[in-house]
């Protein structure tokens, strides 16, 4: 289970990063162009989602993981 532990957590690490470079480039045009900031938001929330998926999971292999616990509601923030 460490290898699919390390592998899900590179998967959920990949997921989240993308996920946050993603928002912080449409940033800037949540003000000048509110259609395209929506669409980027959009791609950036399926990705949080994608990671959040694979946290839940980790969440149920190692229930006592810290870790995982402290990492699933900071996702979940980075949906709203």
């Amino acid at each position: 289970t460490l290898l699919a532990s390390s592998a899900a957590s590179d998967v959920y690490k990949e997921g989240y990063n993308d996920g946050a470079n993603i928002l912080k480039k449409a940033t800037p045009l949540a003000n000048s162009d509110a259609d395209k900031y929506a669409a980027e938001k959009e791609k950036a929330t399926a990705r949080f989602k994608e990671a959040l998926g694979y946290l839940e999971e980790a969440a149920k292999v190692s229930p006592d993981n810290a870790n995982v616990k402290k990492m699933i509601p900071q996702v979940q923030d980075a949906m709203k």
